[in-house]
């Protein structure tokens, strides 16, 4: 996720480490909790089935990262694209094939 946030800060400008209000600090009291539960079962039941704690809670934070990637991706892709400046009266220049050329391209000419 990191390397998300870097390149979200490079190209929107803003950093920041922090999901949802859950950040760094938040996980490793998670983990933390996650070891002392560990010592007093190591095993959870989930809608009947029995799961390891930490295979339970990794298919939790591969799921959780994958939703902070969409809404991440989602939010940066929206602000670039109003932060991008739309020149409608840019004056636009129409091209017209020459003639082909041997490997089955145009070549194209600019007025």
């Amino acid at each position: 996720m990191l390397s998300i946030d870097y390149l979200a800060t490079y190209t929107v400008g803003k950093f920041h480490l922090s999901h949802w209000k859950f950040g760094p600090t938040e996980l490793r009291l998670l983990l933390a909790a996650g070891n002392v539960a560990v010592f007093h079962n190591p095993a959870v039941t989930v809608f009947g089935t029995d799961w390891r704690l930490f295979d339970f809670g990794g298919a939790i934070g591969i799921g959780g990262m994958g939703m902070m990637f969409l809404v991440a991706a989602v939010r940066h892709i929206s602000q670039l694209y109003k932060e991008e400046a739309i020149l409608a009266s840019a004056p636009r220049t129409s091209c017209k094939p020459l003639r082909p050329s041997g490997s089955g391209r145009s070549q194209l000419q600019h007025k």
